[in-house]
């Protein structure tokens, strides 16, 4: 192990940024302005009436996939659980890891395993800016009901284009699914 002397160690602390500090200021004075245009043409749900995830169908109509896990999903699930009780054990004072979460049909799956390559027949997807104005533009974002909470489930990027709308979980998910499909790294 290295020490340094008094004279190699630092005097100050670093200091911010000044561009970084200019551009949140500027950032932090944006006001938004709701034309006319923008307002819907039905009386809209307020927040609390949207469900944070709504059914698209019920649990028997999903592919057996969603229902239960292959001997390997099963196995890396269990190699996860423990790795979180070793991480709670060693960082207690921290929020646990959200790696096993149950999907919408309650079956724990491991996140990783939620994101699926998918490459969709239209070429506007293909690029990462089309996915992600895909993404942002033609669903729904419903908020979080604990926004400093993941979601108590973690939705398939099929139900989330089903259902057209999803948490920020659901639109992370489906959008690496996309690029994944395409051939980005976007893990």
């Amino acid at each position: 192990s290295t020490t340094m002397s008094a004279e190699e160690a630092p005097s100050e602390a670093p200091q911010a940024d000044p561009g970084l500090e200019e551009l949140e200021k500027k950032m932090s004075e944006i006001q938004f302005v709701i034309t006319a245009e923008d307002q819907p043409e039905t009386e809209p749900l307020s927040l609390s009436e949207l469900p944070e995830h709504p059914e698209v169908l019920e649990p028997s109509e999903y592919p057996d996939t969603y229902k239960s896990n292959t001997k390997k999903e099963g196995l890396v699930a269990a190699f996860v659980r423990n790795f979180e009780r070793q991480f709670k054990q060693l960082y207690s004072q921290r929020k646990p890891l959200w790696a096993v979460v149950p999907n919408e049909c309650g079956v724990e799956k491991f996140v990783c395993t939620t994101i699926r390559p998918t490459a969709l027949p239209y070429k506007e997807l293909y690029s990462f800016d089309g996915a992600a104005r895909f993404v942002s533009e033609f669903l729904v974002y419903r908020p979080l009901s604990k926004p400093t909470e993941p979601p108590a489930r973690l939705v398939a990027p099929t139900t989330t284009v089903w259902s057209q709308s999803g948490t920020a979980f659901d639109f992370s998910v489906l959008l690496c699914s996309l690029l994944e499909g395409v051939g980005y790294d976007a893990y």
